[in-house]
């Protein structure tokens, strides 16, 4: 499939709309589009984020972030608090953020298995470089850097 995404109206409200070709639901396209796959062989915690990502493009509370968990991640300091999927096999995950300074994040995520539990720290260096810092809970360590242009 082709999928098609337009953004019309003001700034301060835009519209978004999701279509395809051939014309399928949009939240068929959006699960394509994210997942690779129809919505019908998605894993539970898949379709919970296929719903909030609907949600958010049309414009609900629940895309916004006003939603139980991040209402409770805000109370115990955190910046974001989220369940996601940790890898291919879907397996859950808790993830908590925070912005230490506006140069540094550091985010935890403790999954199910140790292969998806880890720490990250990224660092923004310079404006457009960001150095990227993983440890698992196995001690296994990754080291990138990121160069990113925004135009």
């Amino acid at each position: 499939i082709t999928a098609i995404a337009s953004l019309s109206g003001p700034a301060t409200n835009p519209v978004a709309e999701l279509r395809s070709e051939p014309a399928l639901p949009a939240d068929e396209v959006l699960s394509r589009v994210l997942f690779g796959r129809s919505a019908a062989g998605l894993t539970p915690l898949q379709s919970v984020q296929l719903a909030r990502s609907l949600a958010e493009l049309s414009g609900s509370p629940l895309g916004a972030g006003s939603g139980l968990l991040s209402g409770i991640g805000r109370t115990l300091g955190f910046d974001r608090l989220d369940v996601d999927s940790s890898g291919a096999d879907g397996a859950a995950a808790l993830t908590a953020s925070r912005y230490l300074t506006d140069n540094v994040y550091l985010r935890v995520q403790q999954g199910l298995t140790p292969e998806s539990s880890k720490l990250r720290v990224e660092w923004r260096v310079l404006r457009h470089l960001t150095i990227e810092s993983d440890v698992s809970q196995d001690a296994q360590g990754e080291v990138g850097a990121t160069w990113r242009w925004d135009y």
